[in-house]
């Protein structure tokens, strides 16, 4: 298990934690990480892409680990999501 994976499980027990009236707002805020990986993802395969610095074309690998290390990243918070509206934090994708 990856620290970013490792963070789920930790996320869900706050969650639980929290009083009720505050559970709308965590759910709210892990959408927005969601959304806001989406659009860092999508900006640096643009930047990778159409970018003319030769450091950036030579480092495919280095995208491919951001891109692997975001998607995972994603798949975290689409758990602790999934997790928080099961359990009633009304969050929205």
């Amino acid at each position: 298990m990856s620290n970013i994976t490792a963070v789920a499980p930790l996320l869900e027990s706050l969650f639980s934690a929290l009083p009720e009236g505050q559970k709308p707002e965590f759910s709210q805020h892990i959408s927005e990480a969601l959304n806001d990986v989406a659009v860092l993802a999508t900006y640096v395969n643009e930047l990778a892409y159409h970018s003319s610095l030769s450091e950036v074309q030579d480092s495919g690998h280095k995208v491919a680990f951001i891109n692997l290390t975001l998607a995972e990243l994603s798949n975290t918070l689409i758990t602790v999501q999934e997790y928080t509206q099961a359990q009633g934090g009304n969050g929205s994708r």
